[in-house]
């Protein structure tokens, strides 16, 4: 799975970005997360680090250049993403996608059942992406 969370609706609150990281330290899959510098200071400002150090399963690298990111979500299994051009790129990828959010830009990737909105704390996203 890549995932990539950034967006100030998810970072800013400790809540998401809890449910976020909890959600992946449960997930039995991969998650390869290229770690924005924002989203890295808030998880250290909230004291979630420790989340993530125990989940070996939690491969968080520097952040990528463009081309790279591409490529990673070609050969993704799974996307997740609070991200609008990621979803778009998922979209011409073939990738499923799961937007954690409450609303997109990019509504017709949901249309045609390529990627699914999820609210973070109405919702257990890792058991959807499950499903998905």
């Amino acid at each position: 799975m890549l995932a990539t969370i950034h967006r100030a609706e998810n970072t800013d609150s400790r809540e998401h970005l809890l449910a976020i990281f909890n959600s992946f330290a449960e997930l039995g899959d991969i998650v390869f997360l290229p770690l924005h510098p924002r989203t890295k200071h808030k998880l250290e400002e909230y004291g979630l680090t420790e989340i993530v150090q125990k989940a070996d399963h939690i491969k968080i690298v520097e952040p990528v250049s463009y081309l790279e990111m591409l490529l990673l979500e070609k050969h993704a299994k799974t996307i997740v993403t609070d991200f609008g051009g990621v979803q778009k790129e998922a979209y011409f990828a073939k990738v499923p996608c799961l937007t954690l959010r409450t609303e997109m830009e990019w509504v017709e990737t949901v249309e045609v059942g390529c990627n699914r909105l999820v609210n973070l704390l109405e919702e257990d996203w890792a058991e959807v992406i499950q499903q998905f």
